[in-house]
């Protein structure tokens, strides 16, 4: 018989409480695996129970989470104790995700007693597909390999774990031919064996299908979108620089993203549709579809690349990134023609204002004009190589094809794309086919193309300039003899200031110095600027025609105007005028002196002079002693009276009193205009009217009182009393 051993007490205690505690945490660990794998556990977190509900709808619902979530046996089990200990901790935390991620393993779908059999019973139908499942998971589709779960997810939320249409659109649609099936329609889609009925038409597909008819050439526009992969949303995930740059390897995405961890498509893809589409949708289609790069040689021009000899040079709304729409606002087209977005003048004011409205036309002017000149060599070159048939050099046949290629593609491009590329593509054509030329060894030249040498910048906007012509100091000036017969600059006539800087784009310079170029002594005629004779003037009181003149007595303009740079005036009116024996002058004074004439016969004031009454005609104080007419001496007047009468000095006499009261009246009437701005009397306006009108009509006669001293006397005596009047009272109305 053994002895009995028998423990310390303190080790009997220690025992007793290992045995304890061990059968706590075993009991607590089976409650606690028992509890953590029932689906109602996954519900503890609030923002579960989306995720729950969709498996309790869903055709797993007899299925426990765990078998799908966890891999089987003690794997699985401390997986799951683990992750639930750290969930728990995070939710009490606060520090958990409201998006959780699980993954569903290939082994667990395809475990015994699940769809262990699938791959086996292979093919099935889905909506009329035929689907293969050996096909997608043994085989790599595009060079990927599926999971089940790239198909079989929570891609629509409620619905788990099911099957969209998705994810086959994505793989069968993404990057294939005119938008085709990756295997081909008919491998999805049979034709119906039968006569459908559409819209009250029988139609049976075999007939058309059996003559060779493809199916988009009926089921149009079935497939939107391209798929592509933002690289923004690669962000919502990484965040690390080394993960962002391999953004383009796409195996290797594939690889990490797909085969391995089954992220969902349409995480990162872009929705690919794919549906049959009425006809009248269909016909909303893309014109990509059908007219691939058709607005390829527009796009060209306006990143300024395309061209042949001629480096790039992008436009500057191309480098300043405005895109088409930029320009293109305004609705074009009616209800029948369809409705588009043009580009028009209103598209520059938009963001230019209004002074750039008539930019666009302009623009198209200037290049229609280099155009122009361009298409007789064009056809110069071309009937010289067409003449020479067979033997035409291979260097003027390159040639010229270059050059053809860079015009057309201003032509059909639209030039105001790129207006300063376009014409540096004119510019090396025109060279191009003065090459051809030498190369084919014609004896035949090529007009020339006249291209505008702008000033630094100026073309930018005032491209075609040369075509515009203006109205300027009365005279029409006409952009293209200046810029391209005389060869001048811009800033010959305009400012050189930058744009944005005051004084831009104005032209300061003066109509004298227009004179300079244009009245030199060699001007073949005065008629090159002065086609059109100007109107009626009102020279020195009267009035000058200048057809009358010209037309009619036939004289020169240099009989006038000098021929110095200004040419001025000279011409002495009464070098004819006053000639008798060139014009019959007697009567007819009053054509040319009216105030002179008025003032003699006192009209309006009822008070003519003594010597109209006295029927005394103009030659009578003004005929000369050859017989023609000049001013008027005092010695004159001796004829008739003698010279004890003081005539002699009476002519004097009037003239030195009527200005002296000029004078005064001039005095007297800037006090007056002065002290009139301190107050505001329409009574008074109207009373200084009626006194400059009398003073104008003796001021305008200019004989200082002599055709009629008594009305002069009158009216100036009447004048001067009258604003004495009104400067007092201007004078007590201020005081007041």
């Amino acid at each position: 018989m053994s002895p009995e051993i028998r423990l310390p007490r303190p080790g009997r205690r220690f025992a007793m409480i290992a045995v304890i505690v061990s059968a706590v945490v075993l009991i607590g660990t089976v409650v606690s695996i028992k509890a953590t794998s029932r689906p109602k556990f996954c519900r503890s977190c609030h923002f579960m129970e989306t995720y729950y509900d969709s498996w309790a709808r869903s055709t797993h619902n007899e299925t426990a989470c765990i078998k799908c979530h966890y891999p089987p046996g003690i794997k699985g089990v401390v997986a799951r104790q683990y992750r639930a200990v750290i969930g728990m901790a995070m939710f009490i935390t606060g520090r958990y995700s409201d998006e959780p991620r699980a993954e569903v393993s290939d082994a667990n779908c395809l475990a015994d007693g699940c769809h262990a059999g699938q791959l086996v019973n292979d093919e099935v139908i889905y909506r009329g597909v035929a689907f293969s499942h050996d096909r997608h998971l043994t085989d790599e589709t595009r060079g990927k390999h599926l999971r089940c779960t790239s198909c079989h997810s929570q891609i629509v939320q409620g619905d788990h774990m099911t099957v969209t249409e998705n994810s086959c659109f994505l793989c069968h649609f993404k990057r294939t031919a005119n938008n085709g099936s990756l295997s081909g329609g008919p491998s999805c889609h049979a034709a119906p064996p039968d006569p459908v009925q559409y819209r009250g038409i029988r139609f049976t597909h075999a007939d058309v299908l059996g003559k060779g008819a493809d199916c988009q050439m009926c089921h149009v526009s079935v497939v939107e979108g391209d798929g592509v992969v933002p690289q923004e949303r690669c962000y919502t995930c990484h965040d690390k620089p080394e993960r962002i740059a391999q953004y383009e390897v796409s195996d290797l995405l594939h690889e990490n993203h797909v085969t391995k961890h089954a992220i969902d498509c349409l995480q990162c893809h872009l929705r690919i549709k794919h549906q049959k589409k009425e006809i009248f949708e269909a016909l909303s289609i893309d014109c990509q579809k059908c007219h691939p790069d058709h607005h390829a040689a527009q796009k060209e021009l306006y990143m300024g690349v395309g061209g042949k000899n001629v480096g790039s040079q992008p436009d500057v709304m191309f480098l300043a990134r405005v895109s088409c729409p930029g320009c293109h606002v305004v609705h074009g087209g009616d209800e029948v023609q369809g409705v588009t977005e043009e580009a028009t003048a209103k598209s520059c004011a938009i963001c230019h204002g209004e002074g750039y409205a008539h930019m666009e036309e302009q623009w198209k002017q200037g290049l229609q004009r280099l155009l122009q000149q361009i298409e007789p060599s064009t056809k110069i070159v071309a009937d010289e190589l067409a003449r020479l048939g067979p033997n035409v050099p291979a260097e003027a046949q390159e040639l010229f094809r270059n050059a053809s290629h860079n015009i057309e593609l201003v032509s059909y491009g639209r030039g105001v794309h790129n207006i300063q590329y376009s014409q540096r593509l004119l510019l090396q054509a025109n060279a191009d086919l003065v090459r051809a030329l030498e190369f084919a060894r014609s004896s035949r030249s090529l007009p020339p193309i006249q291209p505008v040498k702008y000033e630094s910048g100026c073309k930018t906007c005032h491209f075609g300039i040369e075509t515009k012509a203006l109205d300027v100091y009365g005279k029409r000036f006409e952009h293209d003899s200046h810029l391209l017969d005389a060869n001048l600059s811009c800033g010959a006539c305009h400012s050189s200031q930058p744009k944005g800087q005051p004084g831009h784009g104005e032209t300061p310079i003066t109509a004298a110095q227009c004179m300079q170029c244009h009245h030199q002594t060699d001007q073949v005629s005065c008629a090159t600027c002065h086609e059109v004779l100007p109107a009626v003037l009102a020279y020195s009181n009267s009035s000058f025609d200048h057809r009358v003149h010209v037309e009619k007595a036939k004289l020169t303009c240099t009989k006038c105007h000098s021929t110095d740079a200004q040419r001025s005036f000279f011409g002495n009116c009464s070098s004819c005028h006053h000639d008798a024996s060139v014009i019959d002058v007697e009567g007819r004074c009053t054509s040319c002196h009216r105030a002179q004439t008025a003032m003699f016969k006192g009209d309006s004031y009822q008070r003519p002079s003594v010597k109209y009454d006295m029927e005394l005609e103009c030659v009578d104080c003004h005929a000369g002693d050859a017989g023609g007419i000049e001013r008027a001496q005092p010695e004159r007047c001796l004829f008739c009276h003698t010279e004890d009468d003081g005539y002699a000095t009476v002519t004097a006499a009037i003239q030195q009193r009527t200005q002296e009261r000029m004078i005064q009246i001039d005095t007297t009437w800037g006090k007056v205009r002065a002290l009139l701005k301190a107050i505001e009397s329409p009574e008074i306006s109207a009373k200084l009217d009626a006194i400059v009108k009398d003073v104008t009509f003796v001021r305008q006669d200019r004989s200082n009182g002599l055709h009629n001293p008594e009305l002069t006397d009158q009216l100036l005596s009447a004048a001067q009393n009258q604003l004495d009047q009104l400067l007092r009272e201007i004078t007590d109305e201020i005081q007041r």
